[in-house]
């Protein structure tokens, strides 16, 4: 009922309005290309007086939806470069330039020398007091880095590693972003204690309230680098007892192969989860009872 309303009175809205009308319709996934068009040609002919915000919402919402129509990411790309090329951040927040790698990385991934730019500005934010970087925008950052490659990217990983130690201290870092942090950090073949102690310390704390895909990307991670402790593994077998009946046949295989990689496995929780796919066999060979 309000997409009219809101279609009608986008000739009129303010860069502001423009960017948070786009950011919410992205949220909700609202998919109307004839829409889309009208804000995506209003906010490129407001490009100059849009804020830095403004900006990284536009980027963020063009994500959402999936909109890859050149000119527009084009336009977006060289309004951001121009701000930001040189030194400093020049207006743009942390979580202005998460928002924009988050964003990029998906939208063109390829793009090594927009990503340096980015990049760059992002190890000036790391060094300034005044910019605060959340367990969202770490785990956007890192979930870019891992898709794309940029100018000094050792040196940036370095950076990145000592801003994600204290990520545990930050009440609002959640399971979704321990995985994503976990899928990346295994992509990129990164062992270090910085990140790792991260996952093994959320395993620990809040193992026994995954859910299932969750559990199965953080015990595949901490198995293949052979993270072993003890506390993390037996809030794990913990979940494992309660959730493990949600994953696929070949996904509850995967799991109890993690658990003897590490030899944290035992007779409970195979004989659990051998029930569980017995259980799982017999519906996919004979369907539902």
């Amino acid at each position: 009922r309000l997409l009219p309303m809101v279609e009608a009175k986008i000739p009129s809205m303010k860069p502001g309005e423009v960017s948070v009308s786009a950011w919410a319709l992205g949220k909700l996934h609202v998919g109307d290309k004839v829409l889309w068009g009208d804000i995506a040609r209003l906010a490129m002919s407001q490009q100059p007086e849009m804020e830095a915000r403004d900006l990284a919402l536009i980027s963020w919402s063009f994500m959402t939806v999936d909109r890859r129509v050149p000119d527009e990411l084009i336009g977006l790309k060289t309004e951001v470069r121009s701000r930001l090329d040189g030194d400093g951040t020049r207006g743009f927040s942390a979580h202005d330039l998460c928002m924009l790698m988050r964003s990029f990385a998906v939208l063109t991934p390829r793009d090594t020398l927009f990503f340096t730019v980015l990049t760059r500005s992002l190890s000036a934010a790391f060094e300034d007091p005044a910019q605060h970087f959340t367990a969202q925008g770490l785990t956007s950052i890192w979930t870019a880095v891992a898709r794309v490659q940029f100018e000094d990217k050792d040196q940036f990983v370095e950076q990145l590693l000592e801003q994600t130690r204290r990520l545990r201290l930050d009440h609002t870092f959640n399971q979704t972003m321990a995985a994503e942090i976990a899928t990346a950090v295994k992509r990129m073949r990164i062992s270090d204690g910085r990140v790792m102690y991260q996952l093994v310390n959320f395993c620990q704390r809040r193992g026994r309230y995954l859910r299932a895909p969750e559990m199965l990307t953080l015990a595949t991670v901490l198995s293949d680098m052979r993270f072993d402790d003890p506390m993390a593994w037996k809030q794990l077998n913990v979940r494992v007892q309660e959730r493990a009946i949600d994953l696929e046949l070949e996904e509850m295989e995967k799991l109890v192969q993690c658990f003897q990689k590490v030899g944290r496995s035992n007779s409970r929780i195979e004989n659990l989860t051998g029930l569980f796919l017995q259980v799982k066999a017999d519906n996919n060979r004979y369907g539902p009872s």
